[in-house]
């Protein structure tokens, strides 16, 4: 059980990683462990610390003992997915990120993570599903609408993709990345005169 002497601890560790001092953040949350084994704040303030200082499989055990320690929770599960995307283990992520929609529906960013996930596994159909509920929730966001359209690129539904990035377009009118696959989407449904235009509007922006 937490008690003051470690909910101090745990205060300074934050002040530490703030400050962007790592190590004696590391350490002193770990000395906090060592008090109060199950301390949630400790766990995943370590975590939190070792992901940033690139340690992600280090993390990993102190994501999975939180998780054990304190149940599912959307903030935990969407981090130790990044954790386990970062060491290659993809499959494990898409599970950990499945966890965090559930445990958090209405989380935009967690459906937009799984599905870039599915996505990078070649599970474009269960991209597709994600990344539509991301942008769902989440209207206003042109990343989610443009990944949604590279989606739907491959898939071979390019007309699906022009209006997906003619919306991240709308959003954000001046993005070059944007503006060229949806130059590439309109050469695929046969569009090759606003293709040009576009291409062309690319070649301004970059003069």
């Amino acid at each position: 059980m937490a008690n003051s002497d470690t909910e101090t601890m745990v205060k300074k560790a934050h002040g530490m990683f703030r400050d962007g001092n790592l190590l004696l953040a590391a350490d002193l949350c770990r000395d906090t462990l060592k008090i109060d084994a199950d301390n949630l704040e400790a766990l995943n303030l370590l975590a939190a610390v070792l992901t940033e200082g690139g340690l992600n499989e280090q993390a990993l055990k102190f994501f999975q003992k939180s998780l054990l320690v304190g149940g599912p929770n959307s903030a935990v599960l969407y981090n130790y997915g990044v954790a386990l995307r970062a060491t290659g283990l993809l499959i494990e992520a898409i599970r950990a990120f499945t966890n965090a929609v559930q445990a958090s529906p209405e989380r935009a960013d967690c459906w937009f993570i799984l599905g870039e996930t599915q996505r990078q596994l070649g599970n474009h159909s269960e991209a597709i599903k994600a990344l539509e509920r991301a942008t769902l929730i989440d209207t206003n966001n042109s990343s989610y609408l443009f990944t949604l359209g590279n989606a739907f690129l491959d898939t071979e539904r390019p007309n699906d993709a022009v209006a997906k990035y003619q919306a991240a377009l709308r959003l954000t009118p001046d993005n070059i990345e944007y503006k060229n696959n949806l130059g590439v989407a309109l050469r695929k449904v046969g569009k090759l005169d606003d293709a040009v235009h576009i291409f062309k509007e690319i070649l301004t922006l970059n003069s």
